[in-house]
């Protein structure tokens, strides 16, 4: 044989393969691009609002209702059997003295600008603080002795401490509305937000929006607020309420902590200067 049929042999099995390698090549870039194709890289997001609940339990009404009918279609209005006919007129009647009652529990003006309390209304010791929510003292004292006051005293049933308003400026007045607006369940936990955040909404260019976003966090609707920040019959019991402790106190100002009527502390003292004052009370009650 000679050398140019050797070199012709040793070809063929090359020329034997390379197609078969070729077509494996193809049918998986074909199977990999038809995958890729119907594979996503990323789940959409799916946007979840309350506003598109809304609209599609509005669709499931329309779809449930004949047009220009204010009844369910006839095949779904169950006719109710004899006999039942009374009991069932009955129960679907509105219950106007449910409605009266709810409005009948709307908070009287007197009961809104009333002082605010935590812990047992036995309590040997009664502190009254003065404070305003715009007053940078009066927010170092609720970080630092407040808490120690709930926590050492309040809580173990020895105080009874009692919150009371004193603005001295539009801002504070503001807030002092809205937190005797929201639900009163709510109070204390909205009082502890505007001092924490003070330095953020009464700095805000807009603090009435500020002090609208905590008031919705804390239980408040949009038009609440309006209607509250609004009311000049509370801003004016408000004010009342702090010129009568002005004049008959003599607070002039905060934060100030009256304990039994009689101690007066002013100014954002340490703790152990309260808490000095407290214990000696106690010790007079003989329930230290």
């Amino acid at each position: 044989m000679s050398g140019n049929d050797s070199a012709n042999n040793e070809k063929k099995p090359r020329a034997t393969y390379s197609p078969l390698i070729l077509l494996a090549i193809g049918i998986g870039a074909y199977a990999y691009y038809n995958f890729k194709e119907k594979t996503p890289e990323t789940i959409p997001d799916m946007e979840l609002t309350q506003t598109a609940s809304a609209q599609s339990t509005e669709m499931q009404a329309e779809e449930g209702f004949e047009e220009g009918s204010a009844e369910p279609p006839a095949e779904e209005a169950a006719e109710p059997a004899e006999g039942e006919a009374a009991v069932a007129t009955e129960e679907t009647k509105p219950e106007p003295a449910t409605v009266s009652a709810e409005a009948a529990q709307a908070p009287t003006l007197e009961s809104m600008i009333a002082p605010r309390s935590l812990g047992s209304p036995d309590a040997p010791v009664k502190i009254v603080e003065h404070a305003s929510f715009t007053c940078p003292h009066c927010a170092q004292f609720h970080a630092g002795s407040f808490k120690k006051i709930i926590e050492e005293y309040v809580d173990t049933g020895k105080v009874q401490l009692t919150f009371v308003d004193y603005p001295f400026n539009r801002p504070a007045v503001d807030a002092t509305m809205v937190a005797r607006c929201i639900p009163e369940k709510n109070y204390f936990n909205f009082v502890r937000l505007l001092f924490e955040t003070q330095s953020d909404w009464t700095s805000a260019p807009d603090y009435k929006k500020a002090l609208k976003q905590h008031a919705m966090i804390a239980g408040l609707s949009s038009e609440s607020f309006d209607a509250c920040i609004s009311n000049e019959e509370l801003q004016a019991g408000i004010l009342g309420k702090t010129e009568e402790y002005v004049r008959g106190k003599g607070i002039n100002s905060v934060p100030t902590l009256v304990l039994n009527n009689e101690t007066i502390i002013s100014g954002n003292v340490p703790y152990e200067e309260i808490k000095a004052a407290i214990d000696a009370e106690l010790a007079l009650s003989g329930k230290q």
